[in-house]
C-alpha cells in the first residue's frame, strides 16, 4: 500500500524530519514533485537529503527518474549533484536502465564527454 503523501508531510511539519516505516511503500518521486510544485522548500530539501542519506539503493534503481525530477527544481541541487556523481562513477547504472531513452540528450552528451567517466572503452 502506498502511503499518502500528506501523511509524510504532516509528520515533517510536526517533527521536522522525513521518516517512514519500512512497511510503507513511498512514492518518493511524487513526493518530490508535490513538494516542489507547492514550493515547500524545506520539505523538498529534507526529502532530497533523506534519499541521499538513507535510500541509496532505491536511488540507484531509480536514478534517471530522480535526476529528471531534480532538474526541474533549483531546490534539488544537492540531489542533482548526487545523481551526477552516481552517473559518472557508476555509468552502468544508467546505461543498463530501461529508462535510458528518457535521459535528456544534452545530459547524455555531457556525461559521455566527461573526463572522469568511470568506464572502459572497448
Amino acid at each position: 500500500m502506498i502511503i499518502n503523501i500528506y501523511c509524510i508531510y504532516y509528520r515533517f511539519i510536526y517533527t521536522g524530519k522525513v521518516t517512514y516505516s519500512s512497511s510503507e511503500a513511498v512514492d518518493w518521486i511524487s513526493l518530490l514533485n508535490v513538494s516542489c510544485r507547492f514550493e515547500l522548500d524545506t520539505f523538498a530539501i529534507a526529502i532530497g537529503d533523506y534519499l541521499i542519506n538513507y535510500q541509496k539503493e532505491w536511488m540507484n534503481h531509480n536514478i534517471l527518474a530522480i535526476y529528471k525530477c531534480a532538474l526541474s527544481s533549483r531546490l534539488l541541487n544537492g540531489l542533482l549533484d548526487y545523481c551526477n556523481n552516481i552517473m559518472i562513477s557508476s555509468p552502468e547504472v544508467i546505461f543498463k536502465s530501461d529508462s535510458l531513452m528518457s535521459l535528456p540528450k544534452d545530459t547524455l552528451i555531457t556525461l559521455l564527454r566527461h573526463n572522469e567517466l568511470n568506464m572502459e572503452e572497448n
